[in-house]
């Protein structure tokens, strides 16, 4: 199967970074700057006080900054050259890993960067003390990450557990994890590999959380009750249909993929050097962080690399430096670290000065590999940590795969990371980019479309690809959309799905093609699909991209096609 190169995507989890150029001077530089503003996605508010981190490609240097109070971050005088930008896990959002930034000389680069979440439902209420507590919800990913929880009341170690289906009856899935003592309305998270809790998109799950035996717990619920449409609370096993439980949920469900996840406080033990070794799912590592503590501020650095196997492998790709603490974490570039999904690898961290530091670690709670400590294995522990990296062609058909999907239909150069190549043009706009104007592509390196500033008025442009099936079959077309705009309505610039069930080219024609409705995503990638049955062994599938009028800025874009055969006739 064919699905273009996924192995270079430049954004990440969370879904989005904005990259654009303005020139600074006349006069000649070796340096550059990035600046921008970390958002949360829902929100749109500023993420205040969270470092943000760049490393050069092929290089251990690390450059630091701190978020403001509104978001925003800078980085002066940055080196030319490639980098990965990265934002530490937290209790509240994935990780976010931008691969594959380029500062030019000369030059200012802005990267706004949003960080989010599968869904998060504000907690602002409590209620009576029970034993358990569950939420189910609607899966969008390939597996369970993180579940950040609210507590009231007096603190209690809580334990959470994914369930199969709608109620805390449920099967099991993969292991429970029990969180730090959380309440007097704080906030916990616990946190998985995305292999260790599989879910498949579509379906219903519920998360069941149980304190200690016989301990009463109070969680936050949301107070405007039924916000949450896709799931319902359950209070010790009884259905709660117009409640949700303050939480919030992260997943597999973007081209970021959990290879390693454990979070909390742990104990912390002094070592030189610290390792965990743990089983790819990804096809590269691009992100990794651990809870590290120095001692009587030594050292001043820790390093951070890939090994194959255990402690002593070979390294893979360059190590990269970074200032040891609660969120310590690195980037590589979407090249620099392969591996193999199902392989075993070792993060390993050491100290730059051969001083001692403190790393924080709990015992044995992820079952398919343990920590080192000094170079030694202790197999009944493992580092508080995170480890992540590209997703690969079999999980992108599997987050992509229709309910009723029989076979994935090949696309030639569905991502665009080959221009324009078999997709045909009807238009004068548009054109195969990267980070053009500040979108990023959700697959890939590379997309189709285009910024305009005041001009516009009344474009049109279509983009399409032949594709040999089975007449009479079924099928369902489907990619990622994005559209945003300054200056006017959202529905000013619109995209939808189409497809000539007839084959031909009349991609305008009404009479002859079907499509989905129009999608007018404000600023966010949002996945369309158009089902159709195949009246020909050619058929036609594209994008229709318009905007309406000349606004001060518009954008539309599209990526990460897919084509497949759900039924016959």
């Amino acid at each position: 199967m064919i699905y273009g190169n996924l192995r270079n995507p430049v954004s990440a989890t969370v879904l989005y970074a904005a990259i654009f150029y303005l020139a600074l001077s006349p006069q000649v530089s070796s340096a550059g700057s990035l600046a921008g503003t970390l958002r949360n996605t829902t929100t749109g508010a500023g993420v205040r006080r969270v470092m943000v981190r760049a490393y050069a490609h092929g290089r251990s240097t690390a450059f630091t900054a701190m978020t403001e109070n509104d978001g925003s971050y800078v980085f002066r005088e940055l080196p030319a050259g490639s980098y990965a930008v990265c934002v530490p896990a937290s209790k509240d959002y994935r990780p976010v890993c931008v691969p594959l930034v380029e500062i030019d000389r000369n030059t200012e680069t802005s990267l706004g960067l949003k960080a989010g979440q599968s869904f998060a439902i504000n907690g602002d209420s409590w209620l009576q003390g029970r034993l358990s507590f569950g939420q189910s919800y609607r899966a969008t990913g390939l597996g369970l990450t993180m579940v950040q929880i609210k507590a009231f009341g007096p603190a209690r170690r809580v334990h959470v557990q994914l369930l199969g289906g709608q109620g805390t009856s449920g099967k099991s899935i993969g292991p429970s994890r029990t969180t730090d003592k959380v309440g007097n309305e704080g906030s916990v998270a616990a946190a998985w590999s995305g292999a260790e809790s599989p879910t498949v998109p579509g379906q219903i799950y519920t998360i069941k959380m149980f304190a200690d035996a016989e301990e009463t717990w109070i969680p936050a619920v949301a107070g405007r009750g039924d916000v949450y449409s896709s799931g319902s609370a359950y209070f010790r096993g009884t259905h709660r249909a117009y409640s949700d439980l303050g939480i919030t949920v992260c997943e597999d469900n973007d081209s970021l993929r959990t290879d390693y996840y454990l979070a909390g406080t742990g104990r912390m033990h002094r070592a030189v050097s610290v390792g965990q070794s743990f089983v790819a799912l990804s096809e590269n590592i691009t992100f990794a962080s651990a809870s590290l503590k120095g001692i009587d501020s030594s050292p001043g650095y820790v390093r951070f690399s890939i090994h194959r196997g255990g402690p002593g492998g070979r390294q893979i790709g360059p190590s990269k430096a970074v200032a040891p603490g609660s969120g310590a974490a690195v980037a590589w570039g979407p090249q620099e670290v392969a591996v193999r999904p199902g392989q075993k690898y070792y993060l390993h961290i050491e100290s730059l000065s051969g001083k001692n530091f403190l790393a924080a670690y709990k015992n044995d709670t992820y079952a398919l590999g343990s920590a080192a400590f000094n170079g030694r294995k202790s197999a009944d522990k493992d580092i508080v940590a995170a480890v992540a990296g590209l997703i690969t062609e079999q999980d992108f058909d599997r987050l992509m795969r229709h309910p009723e999907n029989i076979e994935a239909i090949p696309l030639r150069n569905p991502s665009f990371e080959n221009g324009l190549g078999r997709w045909r043009r009807d238009g004068r706009h548009g054109g195969i980019v990267g980070c053009d104007f500040g979108i990023v592509p959700c697959w890939g390196t590379r997309m189709f479309g285009w910024t305009n500033q005041r001009k516009g008025q009344e474009t049109r442009e279509v983009i399409y690809q032949q594709v040999k099936v089975k007449k009479n079959q079924w099928y369902c077309f489907s990619g990622w959309v994005y559209t945003d705009q300054l200056g006017g309505r959202s529905s000013d610039v619109k995209i939808r799905l189409l497809a000539l069930a007839g084959g031909g080219t009349a991609v305008r024609d009404n009479k002859l093609i079907g499509t989905s409705q129009w999608y007018a995503t404000e600023g966010q990638w949002c996945r369309g699909s158009v089902l159709f049955r195949a009246e020909a062994e050619i058929v036609t599938v594209g994008f229709d991209l318009e905007q309406r009028f000349s606004l001060e800025s518009n954008s539309l874009y599209v990526d990460g096609a897919h084509l497949q055969r759900i039924g016959a006739q």
